[in-house]
């Protein structure tokens, strides 16, 4: 299958956010269970071999896209229909890239939400974190 993901620079090398192409509050499902921390961080370019009891644990559901969630509600929208229409997601954050981009905070925040809205759609995308501090949600 066709790769689908977001990835984000590490920290202190730029803002910019690429993309490749249910937690339950009150304002309904957004995404599959309950949100987690990223997972452990990974080298890039090497592989992991480890007797274990267990597999990894796998996130889907990425923690931290709440300050996105109430800019969304700030301009009168609803995040649910976001979640779930990547095409209307990217189009809101399109509209609204300088105010993201001028904030840090809110641009990791909406770079989870997309993370996680792929992940939604993508049954088989999952999150990845890396050493140098780049995050990757995708199927690969």
């Amino acid at each position: 299958p066709k790769f689908s993901g977001v990835q984000t620079p590490p920290p202190g090398q730029g803002r910019a956010l690429s993309i490749t192409l249910g937690h339950m509050d009150d304002r309904g499902t957004l995404f599959e269970g309950d949100p987690v921390p990223l997972p452990a961080t990974t080298p890039r370019g090497m592989a992991l071999y480890a007797l274990s009891a267990g597999r990894r644990a796998e996130v889907r559901h990425a923690e931290g896209y709440e300050h996105f969630v109430a800019f969304i509600e700030g301009r009168a929208q609803d995040p649910s229909p976001l979640a779930s229409d990547i095409s209307r997601l990217v189009e809101f954050i399109q509209r609204n890239s300088l105010d993201i981009l001028a904030d840090p905070a809110l641009s990791s925040s909406a770079t989870r939400f997309l993370g996680n809205s792929i992940a939604l759609l993508h049954g088989d995308a999952r999150w990845y974190a890396f050493e140098d501090g780049t995050t990757l949600v995708g199927n690969r």
